[in-house]
């Protein structure tokens, strides 16, 4: 493999660390920029973690999915006609319905920090809506006790 040899001077020039080509001065100014990164990205991150899921999936994993659930501890509720499968843990809920092919629907996941109100649209059907001050979509206010979150939705 070849170098060139200003890369690593030009790459993250702030990192106090070796800057030649051997195997050590690359490897070590890598896991210098990773442990950076990961350090910045956690005290700057916008997302915290998911809190619901939205999806289909065919009857045979629906019922593998459900009884590792169960084997968790998780709380597996299912609706009259198998409708809708619910997953609860003590912080996410998973929503299932059958379908002949496994596919995400939405996924709502709880902000780390404020932010803006906002809605995007990626194509015809799929949206990024940010609810940075809790309220849900059509609310016009804050909603107590809720978290600010993300959700990803697709329309089909």
């Amino acid at each position: 493999m070849e170098y060139d040899p200003k890369f690593l001077e030009n790459w993250h020039p702030e990192l106090n660390t070796p800057t030649g080509v051997s195997r050590a001065q690359v490897l070590s100014r890598y896991s210098k920029a990773i442990e950076a990164s990961t350090h910045q990205n956690q005290d700057g991150r916008l997302l915290e973690n998911t809190v619901k899921l939205d999806l289909e999936l065919p009857a045979t994993e629906i019922d593998a999915l459900t009884k590792r659930a169960s084997a968790f501890g998780c709380k597996v509720e299912s609706s009259p006609v198998g409708l809708m499968t619910v997953v609860r843990t003590p912080s996410e809920t998973i929503r299932i319905r059958e379908a002949g092919k496994g596919k995400i629907l939405s996924a709502e996941v709880k902000l780390q920090k404020p932010f803006p109100s906002q809605r995007f649209q990626f194509g015809e059907h799929t949206s990024l809506e940010v609810n940075g001050d809790g309220s849900r979509p059509g609310d016009s206010k804050r909603v107590q006790g809720i978290a600010p979150r993300v959700r990803m939705a697709r329309v089909c």
